[in-house]
């Protein structure tokens, strides 16, 4: 009966990853990176237009010249000076535009050219370039991206003279030359583009009177299920050990630029291929994650750049040993006895040369200041995990066991401080009282043993009689 119930999930589950990689195209993610490098080509006869490829930004004049703007972290427009190969100014990474003027006869009448091309990017701490913030005077006509949650479409907003452009025909063009009519609705919604096409590069062409607006626009905006999804995430590093990284210094990681990415797994299809792969004595966490590296099932297995190994076990060296024959491993040795004077200075030593490590793979230095800025960004994770687990031992529940494991087991899939502040809000609506999910003194079930990870948590033995799941695990 055990064995039938996982197959079910794992084709409920599967099923739900395909439906996801169809649909992903709606589902997008952000370049978490503010080092923006910016170039210029000058190539006469090329349409004004920016490109985006990673961290790269590259403006295309086509030989005019060009007056550039920013947004600041303050949401302010400033005319910036930037040269080949400069590196955007710290806060000046939100958006970044062009502009220039020009003449032409057009049917023996003289019209003015307003060539605009903007490129909208997203910074680290969830600012998203949303609004029309260059103001009328910089850019009479614009448009921009107003998102209404992470995962979810975007309304794409025309303005002109500060005003939505309600209810007017546009012509489109695509970064494959295909032009369209577009149509804004009352609101300045503009209908008939897809988001592909705005992630390629549209431009937008508008005329009123005799001003001709051409507004070029690409928004750095990368679908999940993509190669492009994971290696804007590099470099990425797979952490192996307890559920919650216990055992590495995630400071250390994060303080290099790097972003710790939590293998424990409960896949029921790694651990049946890594049956076949470890010794039958190997506890289940590791065959799936030898199972999983085997066949490189997981994509962010192929795209990471350092798998960290806590040594905890035999079983663990062992498969550190194993994983280097697909990865670049690191065995970090962990004292047994952390009381001792001599597993104090052992375990030092293993943070130097992981260290080390992680500052040869990511080519950052870890300073004083980002080991600091890292281990402020720890704790306040910390924090509010704390309160999380204080919210689950409330009496009525206002979350279910399979909710709070499912919210702990998201940790170490990014970066830490957004976590924190969906966690922060989480917090926020529980303490409210906006939810209750069992009534006051329902029975506890406590899980032990190997982690609790998905998809191996079984939420129908709480739900099938109405008890509160609770495991051991603690925050990091």
């Amino acid at each position: 009966m055990r064995e039938k119930t996982m197959r079910i999930v794992t084709l409920v589950i599967g099923a739900v990853l395909v439906l996801l990689a169809l649909f992903a195209d709606s589902f997008t993610v952000h370049l978490y990176d503010e080092t923006w490098q910016y170039f210029q080509d000058d190539t006469p006869g090329i349409p004004l237009h920016f490109e985006l490829t990673l961290n790269q930004m590259t403006l295309c004049t086509g030989g005019a010249d060009v007056t550039l703007f920013a947004i600041d972290a303050d949401g302010k427009a400033r005319e910036i000076t930037l040269r080949n190969g400069d590196k955007l100014p710290e806060g000046y990474n939100i958006s970044l535009a062009a502009v220039t003027t020009s003449t032409e006869i057009i049917d023996g009448k003289t019209v003015t050219i307003h060539d605009i091309a903007k490129a909208d990017t997203a910074e680290t701490e969830d600012y998203y370039a949303e609004e029309s913030l260059y103001g009328q005077e910089i850019m009479p006509f614009e448009v921009y991206r107003h998102i209404k949650e992470i995962l979810h479409d975007y309304d794409t907003i025309v303005c002109m003279n500060g005003k939505p452009l309600a209810n007017t025909a546009l012509q489109c063009t695509d970064s494959e030359e295909i032009t369209q009519t577009v149509t804004t609705d009352s609101a300045g919604r503009l209908h008939g583009i897809r988001n592909r096409q705005i992630r390629n590069g549209v431009t937008l062409t508008y005329a009123e009177g005799t001003d001709v607006y051409r507004f070029t626009f690409v928004l750095e905006d990368y679908p999940i299920f993509t190669g492009a999804h994971f290696i804007i995430m590099q470099p990425v590093f797979r952490i192996f050990g307890a559920a919650f990284l216990l055992m590495l210094p995630l400071e250390l990681i994060a303080a290099a630029g790097a972003v710790p990415v939590r293998l424990c797994s409960g896949s029921e299809t790694g651990f049946q291929i890594g049956d076949g792969i470890v010794p039958k004595d190997a506890c289940p966490l590791v065959k799936s994650v030898i199972g999983e590296a085997a066949v490189s099932c997981v994509t962010h297995t192929k795209e990471c750049a350092l798998t960290v190994v806590p040594i905890t076990c035999d079983c663990k060296r062992k498969m550190a040993g194993m994983l280097s024959d697909y990865k670049r491993v690191f065995a970090m040795q962990i004292p047994a006895d952390p009381k001792a004077d001599a597993s104090i200075q052992t375990y030092k030593a293993e943070l130097y040369r992981l260290k080390a490590e992680l500052e040869a793979v990511t080519g950052r230095r870890i300073t004083a200041d980002s080991l600091w800025q890292a281990i402020r960004e720890q704790h306040e994770m910390q924090y509010e995990l704390t309160r999380f687990s204080e919210l689950k031992m409330r009496s009525p529940s206002v979350i279910t066991g399979t909710q709070s494991i499912l919210v702990m087991n998201s940790y170490g899939c990014g970066r830490t401080p957004a976590w924190t502040q969906h966690l922060r809000s989480l917090n926020d609506s529980l303490l409210a009282g906006e939810q209750i999910v069992a009534k006051a003194n329902r029975p506890r079930i406590l899980l032990t043993g190997s982690p609790v990870l998905f998809p191996n948590i079984l939420p129908s033995i709480a739900k099938h009689n109405n008890v509160v799941l609770c495991s051991q695990r603690k925050p990091p």
